[in-house]
């Protein structure tokens, strides 16, 4: 950041105050700060920093993805649930089986059933555990 130039009496006006960060000449806001600068410094810290990042995507996922390609994103998403439900609660033989007796004929995957299983998986899980002790 440079200095900030205060000639001027009103933002916006003919000498006004204008951003602090080097190379913007719009108008300060607050702190010597144009609108988007500011908010910027709010999120992020730096009123020159990005978007923090977001969580690493599932390397699993991004290959299921790649491999289901032609699915939209709300089939591949319903296709994404029931897999991960059975996986994760019951394990993969449970899985294997599922994906044998929910692919048709021709080789595609019935996905409508596969999240019906994947959440009769999950319903399943909730009820054998409702007594568990939730640690907080």
């Amino acid at each position: 950041m440079s200095a900030v130039e205060v000639t001027g009496l009103a933002p916006g006006g003919a000498g006004s105050v204008t951003c602090a960060v080097d190379g913007c000449d719009r108008p300060a806001k607050a702190k010597a700060l144009c609108e988007m600068h500011y908010r910027r410094q709010r999120r992020t810290g730096s009123p020159t920093g990005k978007r923090r990042p977001g969580p690493k995507p599932d390397p699993f996922r991004v290959f299921m993805r790649q491999t289901f390609g032609e699915y939209s994103d709300r089939t591949f998403d319903r296709l994404w649930f029931g897999w991960r439900m059975l996986r994760d609660l019951r394990g993969p033989d449970d899985l294997e089986q599922a994906l044998a007796a929910t692919t048709r004929p021709n080789g595609s995957i019935n996905v409508n059933w596969l999240e019906r299983v994947g959440m009769g998986a999950l319903v399943q899980y909730l009820i054998e555990h409702e007594d568990d002790e939730v640690a907080s």
